[in-house]
């Protein structure tokens, strides 16, 4: 899941700044974003998402607990990954929460 993890959020890296959608079926975001979630102080030094639950729109998967964070999988997948660029991309009242 790790490895494909990193697929996925590189490959976003490289084609969101340009322009192009990463078009990630939302399951596949979703099958990662449990292990992220687990590793994400040790592997990205950062756990943005440790006080909030994360609600996947596209697939209703529900991770966590505190304040809502919605959005799609692939953006709640990066903000795993300590991506803050998506941040606009998100919204619910646990996202003043998110890198606080």
């Amino acid at each position: 899941m790790v490895v494909l993890g990193e697929v996925l959020v590189h490959g976003a890296d490289m084609l969101r700044p340009v322009g192009i959608d990463d078009m990630v079926d939302p399951s596949i975001a979703s099958m990662v974003m449990g292990v992220y979630r687990r590793v994400g102080r040790v592997a990205f030094h950062a756990a943005p998402a440790a006080r909030v639950t994360l609600v996947a729109t596209d697939t209703g998967l529900r991770l966590g607990s505190g304040p809502e964070v919605q959005g799609q999988a692939m953006d709640l997948l990066l903000l795993l990954a300590n991506r803050r660029q998506v941040l606009d991309r998100l919204s619910g009242p646990g996202v003043p929460h998110l890198f606080a």
